[in-house]
């Protein structure tokens, strides 16, 4: 658990020290395929893969447009705010900085990404359990319910005079997944089935901070 002291150490700062966090972000690395103004969701396209690309329907994205967002770093020690936007697909936060697109080259060290009101950490992998990446979380601090957001690409084949080619059509969700964490130490993500409304996911969140927390 982090402690409260930092949290509000963090909380208060109201100095934006873009300058420092440049250095944890990288070029986004997606594929436009010069058509971004007709295809706006085909960033993960693969040209080697695909000859020809159809209109993509559905968002890979939980917003389309870039929202500035509130980044903590450093064991809370350093703040940011960068215009963001979470592409749940590929599990990565995309930031928008002079006219470019990064994502974060080392996002274990981001402590917390506040966007539209919603909470998101970094997990990192652990043989302990399957969660891993971003996840948003129902409460800024632990113990809490955490989500794994997913969606999934609808494929269609074509069958042509020479070859067969396969295009993505379709990006649709699926059903999240929810876990208890406790802690943010390895090897505690609890998996927690059956939950599907965002109430009772909010309600069950609300008791674990208080349950647990004390």
């Amino acid at each position: 658990m982090v402690h409260a002291k930092v949290l509000l150490f963090a909380l208060s700062l109201c100095l934006v020290s873009v300058a420092s966090f440049a250095q944890t972000l990288r070029p986004y690395s997606g594929n436009i395929l010069g058509a971004q103004e007709l295809l706006p969701y085909a960033a993960f396209v693969d040209d080697s893969k695909f000859s020809q690309i159809d209109v993509v329907r559905g968002s890979p994205y939980l917003y389309d447009e870039f929202i500035v967002g509130t980044i903590y770093f450093n064991g809370f020690t350093e703040v940011s705010h960068l215009p963001l936007r979470f592409n749940i697909l590929k599990n990565e936060f995309e930031a928008l900085k002079d006219s470019l697109i990064y994502t974060f080259a080392e996002p274990e060290l981001i402590d917390r990404i506040l966007l539209e009101g919603n909470v998101f950490t970094y997990i990192n992998e652990s043989e302990g359990h399957e969660l891993s990446g971003f996840v948003k979380m129902w409460n800024f601090q632990f113990p809490t319910v955490v989500t794994k957001m997913r969606n999934y690409i609808v494929e269609q084949t074509y069958h042509g005079y020479l070859f067969d080619y396969t295009n993505p059509v379709f990006i649709l969700p699926m059903r999240d997944e929810h876990y208890l964490m406790q802690s943010e130490i390895e090897g505690e993500a609890i998996k927690i089935p059956g939950l599907k409304r965002t109430a009772n996911i909010a309600r069950l969140a609300a008791e674990v901070s208080s349950q647990l927390g004390k």
